[in-house]
């Protein structure tokens, strides 16, 4: 969906593959379900436990139990569309200014005081905001969002929107998923830009 609605390219300003994936695991492990908690906190993770090092890093000792543990069965699983309309749900309503994503702690809580707030400066030079704040797992010192710009927020709120208008009117999948084309230029623009090419 990122990818299709053009706001999956780091290099653009967007969040990258990484950080959508991060969204999605925080997004489980944090009850934005209706079925509660799905994931446990990285350190839970009995693959990727070993791997996460470093200052700050969750140290576990190899006799330790799990503090977490799955949910009990509620009957029918839930189908990933309803778990997608739950995702934009949550993320629509998330508090960027005062909430950070952090699939190390697995709870909803401010950024931490080591990750870096990205402060968005927009083109008039004096009105900011703050930036998604989202801690790479492997380098918590590392914000992921710090690639936002004003305008890529302004689109990841556009799109947040719009899906969530779709799937409130029960739209086709092929219509959620329909590629992102950029608007078009006025005839202006590409008159200016001739000018500016000769």
């Amino acid at each position: 969906w990122a990818k299709d609605r053009g706001i999956c390219h780091a290099a653009k300003g967007h969040l990258s593959p990484y950080a959508w994936t991060l969204l999605t695991i925080y997004f489980m492990q944090v009850g934005g379900s209706e079925e509660g908690e799905l994931l446990p906190p990285v350190s839970g993770f009995e693959v990727s436990k070993g791997l996460i090092a470093g200052p700050g890093a969750i140290v576990t000792q190899p006799a330790a139990k799990p503090q977490w543990t799955r949910p009990a069965p509620t009957g029918e699983r839930r189908p990933v569309g309803a778990l997608f309309r739950e995702f934009v749900k949550f993320y629509r309503a998330f508090d960027w200014h005062n909430e950070a994503v952090s699939v190390l702690s697995g709870k909803r809580a401010p950024p931490d005081l080591t990750l870096p707030l990205h402060i968005i400066v927009a083109e008039d030079g004096k009105t900011t905001q703050v930036g998604p704040s989202i801690e790479d797992p492997f380098e918590r010192k590392r914000n992921l969002g710090e690639c936002t710009t004003v305008q890529s927020l302004a689109r990841l709120v556009e799109e947040l929107q719009r899906a969530e208008q779709l799937l409130g009117s029960k739209a086709s999948l092929s219509e959620l998923l329909e590629p992102w084309v950029p608007p078009e230029r006025s005839p202006e623009d590409g008159a200016e830009q001739d000018k500016s090419d000769q």
